[in-house]
């Protein structure tokens, strides 16, 4: 935590003052530290190359040290395109996570193929491809995304999936999935319902949330049980029929707005924070010059009148 801590804010601050002493330190400091340091240095875009630390940290012991690394490389420092393969089959699913990003970022020209071959199979142990290929897809993975959609081993978090994708055509899996009896499908079915249309279908009533893993709560536990509002499927339904037509006029949507070709920036500032991020990314990913990894975190937030979209 410490770590964590000193690289924020190493990474928010000026680095004129200890660049260095970064410089210096990396190529001694212990792993952990060392990746940090990496980190910091790729975040103000001064990271020396070529890199051959960062090379030894991705395939430290330490998953923390792995994603740390990677995390270093989404911000402009690229190995080549085989640098990625042993990464992508890590061991630890938030290193992979930080892979796939990177290789975003980084506009590695495999990854949508490498997302679209994992969806063939929707299983588990792919669910950040599944979430790339949602962020960064084009219409041509529609049948892919309802599919990963509507395969219920993929739990709720297919439907934050859908809600990326923000495609009209996805909105009967959403439908049915609000009138699920299962209490975690349907408030994530309603939340990405949400985030597409941007309209509120919680009803007036209260649910609590079991476990997610299924087990039966002792009398403690259930006192820290999650509440939320239960959503009302035929408020969705009614909301849906009313603006379908509307929605089939754009193939990509965010709390009601069309993600066209270009953002202005009275729209862009409007998105949540996920939204926005996940519109910088795909951006980025198509060559937008202006969308950085960087930017994204900084802070405090730059303003930018318009991101340029593929």
């Amino acid at each position: 935590e410490a770590v964590s801590g000193f690289r924020q804010a190493l990474s928010h601050g000026p680095i004129a003052p200890i660049a260095a002493q970064l410089y210096q330190s990396l190529a001694a400091a212990p792993p952990l530290h060392a990746a940090a340091i990496a980190e910091v240095l790729a975040f103000h875009g001064c990271l020396p190359s070529p890199a051959t630390r960062l090379e030894e940290l991705k395939i430290e012991k330490d998953p923390a040290v792995r994603l740390s690394a990677w995390r270093a490389i989404r911000f402009g420092t690229a190995p080549p395109a085989s640098g990625y393969q042993k990464g992508v089959t890590d061991d630890d699913s938030n290193v992979r996570k930080e892979v796939l990003e990177a290789a975003a970022w980084t506009r590695q020209s495999w990854l949508l193929d490498h997302c679209r071959g994992a969806a063939a199979e929707p299983a588990p142990e792919h669910i950040n491809e599944f979430r790339m290929l949602a962020i960064l897809g084009t219409p041509v993975d529609l049948a892919a995304i309802l599919a990963i959609g509507n395969s219920a081993a993929l739990g709720p978090h297919r439907f934050g999936i859908l809600a990326a994708f923000g495609h009209p055509d996805v909105m009967d899996a959403l439908l049915a999935g609000i009138g699920s009896d299962n209490k975690h499908d349907a408030v994530a079915a309603a939340t990405a319902f949400t985030r597409i249309t941007g309209f509120d279908v919680a009803g007036p009533q209260r649910i609590t949330l079991p476990p997610a893993d299924g087990s039966e709560p002792d009398e403690f536990q259930r006192e820290f049980l999650d509440e939320v509002l239960a959503p009302n499927v035929e408020q969705a339904r009614s909301r849906w029929k009313g603006a379908k037509a509307r929605f089939a006029e754009g193939v990509r949507w965010r709390r009601g707005q069309i993600l066209g070709s270009e953002i202005p920036m009275c729209l862009f500032s409007e998105l949540d924070m996920e939204s926005r991020w996940e519109t910088c990314l795909r951006a980025g990913f198509n060559g937008d010059s202006q969308c950085k990894p960087a930017e994204m975190e900084a802070f405090p937030q730059t303003r930018r009148q318009h991101v340029a979209l593929q």
